[in-house]
């Protein structure tokens, strides 16, 4: 899979703001677009995920960016900001996101952010919490100990303490992951697990939920404004399961990580860094070229940022972005069962290759030894469809395209009429300023030539001028047409309306309103 420009562009930019928190910020997300292939023609995909990474391929822009505004959910401006319009990889699954952007950037995660801000906000007011402190240094230790008192393996635990910090909790009689991520938070009555002597020994559970119920009320007792939009909210979705603090403590949390994400935001823009992604408490930095690792230095100053901006001591660590999905397989012949991707990928190749252009619905070729002339490309009769004409005459030598050709067909087809790539791009209409002749090209706002062989050519070349029509001879600056003469003075005799017809005839070559005053 080859990966896109890692060159740090800065693209992002943070739009007004109310207060410390920020209401809104716009960043431009960035993902591989060949992996953002792979994705959509991969089978362990559910469609719902795949519209929205369609949405996303086709609303990106420089060829792998997707400019995305974030807001908070509510008028108040409370808690974390969240993708406008759920376009955003921030909505994407974290296996699929890090497919997507792992060979573009560093994945920059607040550890433990949850409970240690809910520990600096005690902290700040004076309010004591033995068991959170105790979490919030030793989590590592609790989960072995939650593990060997209930049989639950890590990632049970992990859930458990996921639901306990938002006030609810879980009788552990389940052994794996999925089946607790599926049951309501409610009251912790029994942590005995089958088969399991030691669990009812092991108390802690229930010391650290009633720690964190007496802490839930302090917290919406000292910011009632936050509580007061808990309320609504919980009012307005008719919501009635949950503890009905829950929602203020994670308004009042949401604050704190928003404010730490864009003090780590503008300390990376400070020091050159260009931030892409927010990704609820962490967010995606630009990798250098060759850069495997974010410094270390480079996260204290951030952690530095995030105290002085939050007062909460707030340690960083750079996730490893890793994903289950195999997608370099889909680029291998006959591995994957779904040839998609191959035959797609084949097509970008040979179309950068061979400097091909999509316009009107055909494929478009270069005339040979001009600078931006085009011409139909010619591939199987004339009554096919230019497009199903195109994909036969490439692929005909790969064996995977003929296993569900007409499937395979209907797909290329449907992404070479709606889909954006650099490599193949797709011209909605031809520049109407440029003229091309044998020699070179007639710029027509400017009145000047630019030669085939003058620097500038190249230029236009490579910003994709696209010429509006190509005459097969040379510029010469002036051209004497004696036959088209006679015939026009012919019939017009009168000198001034033969002027006139002139006139008009090159005011033709302009876009009404270009040249007029």
């Amino acid at each position: 899979m080859a990966s896109s420009n890692t060159t740090p562009a800065n693209p992002a930019h943070t739009t007004q703001q109310k207060g410390d928190a920020g209401h809104s910020t716009v960043l431009e997300e960035r993902f591989d677009p060949d992996a953002m292939l792979a994705c959509l023609a991969h089978p362990g995909i559910d469609t719902a995920t795949k519209e929205r990474l369609k949405m996303m391929h086709k609303k990106r822009r420089d060829g792998n960016g997707l400019c995305v505004t974030y807001k908070k959910n509510n008028k108040k401006g409370y808690g974390r900001l969240y993708a406008d319009k759920g376009l955003s990889l921030q909505m994407v699954p974290s296996d699929i996101r890090n497919a997507l952007c792992s060979r573009l950037v560093h994945d920059v995660d607040m550890a433990n952010a949850h409970p240690n801000f809910e520990l600096h906000l005690a902290k700040k007011h004076g309010w004591v919490c033995d068991q959170l402190q105790r979490l919030c240094c030793n989590r590592e230790q609790v989960l072995q100990e939650m593990q060997n008192a209930y049989g639950i393996d890590r990632t049970a635990a992990k859930v458990v303490l996921l639901k306990l910090l938002y006030l609810g909790g879980l009788p552990l009689d389940h052994r794996n992951a999925k089946a607790l991520e599926g049951l309501e938070c409610g009251e912790i009555n029994s942590f005995e697990a089958p088969g399991s002597s030691s669990s009812s020994t092991y108390t802690y559970l229930e010391e650290l939920q009633a720690e964190l119920r007496t802490l839930a009320s302090n917290i919406a007792a000292q910011y009632p404004e936050h509580a007061k939009e808990a309320a609504r909210q919980r009012a307005a979705t008719k919501k009635t399961s949950g503890h009905p603090l829950a929602t203020a403590v994670s308004l009042v949390v949401g604050d704190l990580e928003n404010r730490a994400l864009l003090a780590m935001k503008r300390e990376l823009e400070v020091q050159g860094r260009c931030v892409t992604t927010l990704v609820y408490d962490g967010l995606h930095v630009m990798r250098l070229e060759g850069e495997t690792q974010l410094p270390a230095e480079l996260l204290m100053a951030c952690e530095t940022a995030i105290q002085r901006d939050t007062g909460a001591a707030i340690k960083l660590a750079q996730k490893p972005m890793e994903t289950t999905l195999q997608l370099d397989g889909l680029r291998q012949e006959d591995n994957s069962g779904n040839c998609c991707t191959t035959c797609m990928l084949a097509l970008l190749r040979h179309a950068k290759q061979n400097r091909l252009i999509r316009m009107w619905g055909e494929v478009w070729e270069p005339v040979p030894g001009t600078i931006c002339a085009y011409q139909p490309a010619a591939d199987g009769s004339a009554d096919e469809h230019p497009l199903r004409s195109y994909i036969n005459s490439v692929l005909a030598d790969t064996p995977s395209y003929y296993e569900k050709v007409g499937t395979t067909q209907n797909t290329l087809v449907t992404f070479l009429e709606q889909y954006q790539h650099k490599d193949f791009p797709m011209v909605i209409a031809p520049n109407r300023d440029l003229l091309s002749f044998a020699n070179g090209v007639y710029v027509l706002p400017e009145d000047r030539f630019i030669s085939n062989d003058d620097a500038e050519a190249t230029h236009i070349q490579s910003s994709g001028g696209i010429a509006r029509h190509h005459i097969p001879m040379e510029f010469t600056g002036s051209t004497d047409t004696p036959k088209f003469d006679k015939l026009v003075t012919y019939q017009l005799d009168d000198g001034a309306a033969y002027a006139w017809f002139l006139t008009l005839l090159g005011r033709m070559q302009y876009r009404v309103g270009q040249l007029d005053n």
